[in-house]
């Protein structure tokens, strides 16, 4: 299977997710079956990720659902002609000045934004003067960005913009990972970095998210320097560069969000029987969600059996317990599979440090209430890459009658069909095995390899279907594609080199949070 490039996985995106709907009579099912559930376990289906934007509307009535889809944090360089003051003033001239509004005044909802991804954390960040709305606006040559609105907190920041071509039609991520927004002091040192979101509901609007990641001020900048866009719209599918002029400034007050937020220093740290090291670095509480910050590395050990030194694939899995003021428990898991993701998930490999990552999680409220009290981490496993020899010899043109079936690290696959004809990236036919089976490991990341009765080597590109099954996975309708192999061997030995394997060899919980009330909680409305 011929790996996407980054922008053909871009254009997929855009075209997969750039309007997405959900069936209402398909959503009002679900959430019928979904009212006064009370917390989760392994074992239960939940609700799919697009049911999930349209059932924010439901929030009140529900004590909890399912989080979002992670991502991992995008750096961009810091706005260091700032730090100059000769060369600021200079320099200012360049940029529109904007001032901002405190909050958005009561208005009618647009049509679609009750099911925009987003709109729980616009509710409740509207009565607590935690929304602004910049008058900020940059065309040139007819290409447009505005901004619609901004959710601040201590943990993050929400840009919505709206962006548009000449023809009015909206422009579909026409900003690249590394050149969109600056978010600095008032002088130029950058205080937060960028974190891609998915899965955008409000037709025509997007969110740029970013992360704080030290001590947040009491104004902030926010600047662009936009100089070149990607267009890219339902009309003009291709991805083209153009360049504009979209340099603007405005100013965001945190001092309310500062003092609506609540952080604590946890400071634990845990050493796994395998080696992976967990630093617990702190909490911080805020009306739209939990954000927890941690940092793992890799023991020598670990380090060894690593097939990736740097840890960059590096993955944590964890759940919270609760107890309210009831004595009811809840129970909301972190990073499994089949578990929805915290609304926002930073990851970040250590450059200083190899084999150190360091991870923020932002969790949503409609993951988890933001009001939790009681709360208590505890750790479930981690998994990552390393390195095996694991093999399966076979006869391709018996597979019909006697299926190869293949054990290793606890995964079993069931070889059972081949067929040549399609082709690999050269251009030529390629052999493709199929198979099912089950795996206890995660099915990304892994390497394998192919070689005939010749003792040739080939690549193996491997697309898997899969879905959640316990503490297992099912493993379906797999293609194991060799690249370069356009015949059938008489004899063919496949290799998987590389294995995701999950570690559960773990035993460590922290209190994060007792009962204490939090700086907001009498201020919204029931």
């Amino acid at each position: 299977m011929k790996p996407f490039s980054n922008k053909d996985d871009q254009t997929m995106k855009d075209a997969l997710f750039s309007d997405l709907h959900m069936d209402a009579d398909f959503t009002q099912r679900v959430l019928d079956n979904l009212d006064n559930v009370q917390m989760v376990n392994d074992k239960e289906k939940l609700p799919n990720l697009n049911a999930y934007a349209s059932a924010k509307r439901r929030w009140r009535k529900l004590k909890w659902m399912g989080g979002a889809a992670a991502a991992v944090i995008v750096f961009g360089s810091a706005l260091t002609l700032w730090q100059q003051p000769e060369l600021r003033d200079k320099v200012s001239g360049v940029f529109k000045t904007y001032k901002t509004k405190p909050t958005i005044p009561e208005e009618t909802v647009p049509p679609g934004m009750k099911d925009w991804f987003w709109y729980n954390d616009y509710e409740r960040s509207r009565p607590l003067g935690l929304l602004v709305k910049p008058e900020v606006k940059a065309e040139d040559q007819g290409y447009a960005i505005q901004i619609e609105h901004v959710l601040i907190d201590c943990s993050r920041i929400v840009i919505s913009a709206r962006q548009t071509a000449p023809d009015g039609s909206v422009l579909q991520s026409p900003l690249r990972e590394t050149d969109d927004f600056r978010i600095t002091d008032l002088e130029g040192n950058e205080v937060a970095k960028r974190v891609p979101v998915t899965l955008n509901s409000y037709p025509g609007i997007e969110e740029y998210a970013y992360v704080f990641t030290g001590h947040v001020p009491d104004v902030v900048m926010v600047t662009s320097e936009i100089g070149e866009i990607e267009r890219f719209t339902a009309a003009m599918p291709d991805r083209k560069p153009v360049k504009v002029n979209w340099h603007f400034q405005f100013k965001l007050d945190t001092r309310k969000a500062k003092q609506l937020s609540a952080e604590k220093q946890i400071d634990k740290h845990y050493t796994s029987p395998d080696g992976l090291e967990l630093d617990f670095k702190k909490i911080i509480r805020t009306p739209s969600g939990i954000r927890l910050d941690y940092a793992a590395s890799l023991g020598e050990k670990l380090k060894r059996q690593s097939s990736d030194a740097s840890a960059e694939h590096l993955k944590i899995f964890y759940h919270l317990e609760t107890v309210d003021g009831e004595g009811k428990r809840g129970r909301y898991d972190f990073g499994k599979p089949g578990v929805f993701e915290p609304l926002i998930q930073s990851e970040r490999a250590d450059a200083h440090n190899e084999g150190t990552k360091e991870f923020i999680n932002i969790i949503h409220p409609l993951a988890m209430p933001p009001e939790s009290k009681n709360i208590r981490f505890v750790l479930d496993g981690f998994y990552m890459p390393v390195h095996v020899k694991e093999s399966i010899s076979m006869k391709p043109a018996e597979l019909s009658a006697k299926p190869a079936v293949f054990h290793g690290s606890g995964d079993e696959l069931a070889f059972s069909a081949y067929k040549l004809g399609s082709y690999d990236s050269k251009g030529g036919q390629v052999l493709i095995l199929t198979a099912n089976g089950t795996y206890v490991n995660q099915e990304m990341n892994e390497k394998w390899i192919a070689i005939d009765e010749k003792g040739r080597e080939y690549p193996v590109f491997v697309g898997h279907g899969s879905a959640p099954d316990g503490d297992k996975k099912i493993i379906h309708d797999s293609e194991f594609r060799i690249d370069g192999m356009d015949h059938v061997p008489s004899r063919l030995t496949l290799t998987r080199t590389v294995v995701n394997r999950v570690f559960k060899d773990v035993d460590w919980s922290v209190d994060l949070w007792d009962d204490t009330q939090l700086p907001w909680e009498n201020m919204l409305g029931k």
